[in-house]
């Protein structure tokens, strides 16, 4: 059996399963079950030396996800985010971006550009065929990342 060629990751097994019929044999479909990364509970969440930057710690449990999610972008040159088009699902694809380092043409992810990985973002609708034919290619919004991140709405154009 060939390698897949690209590793698509969406939030929920259930939509992994669906995609994966969709898409065939050359892409591997994964899910990240949601969020991987939250900022300490039992701690100050930011640096406040360092420009209040977040401190981001791995949820309890996602261990294992994310240790799978590296080992099979690690057997890809292509990564596709396929996060849910909402903040929450911004802020998925943002923390899995990142935690994969998966570097892309603008540097939004921050990885790192000799590792030959290249990582996408698409923006799913309904879960149907025709959908999946149709993902629209795109990126994570800065603008809307960090407007999440202090909870405050922002549109979804950068």
């Amino acid at each position: 059996m060939s390698q897949p060629e690209a590793l698509v990751i969406v939030e929920s097994p259930a939509k992994a399963k669906t995609i994966s019929k969709y898409l065939g044999k050359k892409y591997m479909v994964k899910a990240s079950m949601g969020h991987v990364r939250d900022l300490p509970k039992s701690q100050m969440g930011v640096d406040v030396d360092n420009q209040f930057q977040p401190k981001y710690i791995t949820i309890r449990g996602k261990g294992n996800i994310l240790k799978d999610l590296k080992d099979s972008s690690k057997k890809v040159k292509r990564v596709f985010l396929a996060a849910d088009p909402d903040r929450e699902g911004e802020a998925i694809a943002w923390h899995l971006a990142h935690v994969l380092e998966l570097p892309d043409e603008t540097g939004v992810f921050g990885g790192r550009p000799g590792s030959g990985r290249r990582g996408h973002c698409l923006a799913f609708g309904p879960c149907a065929r025709i959908a999946g034919r149709r993902a629209v290619p795109g990126r994570v919004s800065r603008n809307y990342e960090r407007g999440r991140q202090r909870g405050v709405q922002t549109s979804a154009a950068d």
